[in-house]
Order: C-alpha cells, then sequence, then structure tokens
C-alpha cells in the first residue's frame, strides 16, 4: 500500500473541511478586516417589510396557557425560487439572497466520479436532501476580505461508486481503494452539474445606520 499517496489524499480531504468549517452559514457576510462604518444617522430604523418576490418571515410561540411570542426577522423566503435564502456576496461582487438550506460544499473540486475527470461531486450524509453545491473564494474588496459564492444545481439521484478518481495537472486517475473506502463511510456521492448564474438571485442593498 503507498502510504504517501494515502496520506496526500487525506490531506486534501481533511484540509478543505477544516477550512470550510467558518465558512458553512451562507447566512454570515463573510467579510473580515476593518469594522464596517455607518453611513447614516437615524433615530428609529426602518420598518422591516416583504418585497413583491422577497418575504420577510417571522416565527411565533404559543402555548396551552395563552402566551403568544413573535420572534420578527427569523429569515427570508424567496416566493420566486421556493427557497429560504439569506445575503451574501454572489461571485459577481454583488449581496444576493443565496439559498440558505439544501446546499452542500464542494470540498475538492480535482475528485471525480468518471474516469475522464468530467464530473465532479459533492459527500452529502446519506439521508439529507441537497439541492445546490457552492464553492466559494477569498476577494479583497475595499480594505475587506469577502468570501464570494458560486452555486451549482446538483443531480436528484445519488450515486454509489465503485471508484473515485483525482485530476493531478492533465492526468486522471484512480484512487486508492482505501481511501476511497474511508471518504465513502456513511455518505453518499451527488454530482455536480451546471453553475446558476448569480443574476438568478435576487440583489440587495446593504446600508449601516447609527443612532445618534
Amino acid at each position: 500500500m503507498n502510504r504517501k499517496r494515502i496520506s496526500s489524499a487525506l490531506i486534501a480531504l481533511v484540509v478543505p473541511l477544516v477550512l470550510s468549517c467558518g465558512n458553512m452559514e451562507l447566512g454570515s457576510s463573510g467579510d473580515q478586516g476593518s469594522p464596517r462604518q455607518p453611513t447614516n444617522q437615524v433615530n428609529t430604523p426602518g420598518t422591516s417589510q416583504s418585497g413583491s418576490r422577497l418575504k420577510r418571515m417571522y416565527t411565533e410561540w404559543t402555548t396551552d396557557d395563552g402566551l403568544r411570542v413573535i420572534q420578527q426577522d427569523t429569515g427570508i423566503w424567496d416566493d420566486q425560487l421556493k427557497i429560504n435564502c439569506s445575503f451574501q456576496v454572489a461571485e459577481d461582487g454583488k449581496y444576493r439572497c443565496l439559498p440558505s438550506e439544501n446546499r452542500a460544499t464542494i470540498y475538492n473540486p480535482q475528485w471525480f466520479l468518471d474516469a475522464n475527470c468530467s464530473k465532479s461531486f459533492v459527500l452529502v450524509e446519506a439521508t439529507i436532501k441537497r439541492s445546490y453545491a457552492y464553492s466559494f473564494i477569498t476577494v479583497a474588496s475595499a480594505g475587506e476580505y469577502q468570501n464570494r459564492y458560486t452555486l451549482f444545481n446538483l443531480a436528484t439521484i445519488p450515486e454509489t461508486p465503485s471508484a473515485l478518481y483525482q485530476k493531478d495537472q492533465n492526468t486522471c486517475s484512480p484512487m486508492d481503494k482505501d481511501v476511497v473506502t474511508k471518504i465513502l463511510i456513511g455518505k453518499q456521492t451527488i454530482e455536480v452539474l451546471d453553475k446558476i448564474p448569480p443574476t438568478q438571485f435576487s440583489e440587495g442593498t446593504m446600508t449601516t445606520y447609527q443612532y445618534p
């Protein structure tokens, strides 16, 4: 068994997983660096309201003894795409309401399902449905760092591959079987399909206020 080859493949699995842990929530801004400065002063904040496409959501709690509690702004619903979404920077550098559920991270873009290294995939828990895959790059913008997300459609039927392949420059070769066995424990593979144009998701403008 080629221990060096196995170690390299495991590192390729673990490192992206660690790097992605802080970025799994598409609802976070993904910005780092200097604090964002408020641009306007207001005595009272404006009132939240739904738009024609994006709908403001709230949560209501009730009990048998008559309690009723409303939690405001617990999410955003895209009534056109029929998804829950949250604002994040898309690949075009604009804030867009991207899917916040049923998504999976493309941990390693150099892993493939086929011997031609043409079919990318995501690894997901066998019991959880996923509809989107995403990847991101970190770029510097206006003195800050931004994670910019690219969304992809996923196949609807999981695959059970007997082998996985890894691309190294222009060479596509099968991964070590022992490594593949470890990778697939409790997981299923789903093929990554076409990239979704960022314009499919609703654009938003962020303005930061401060109280006087």
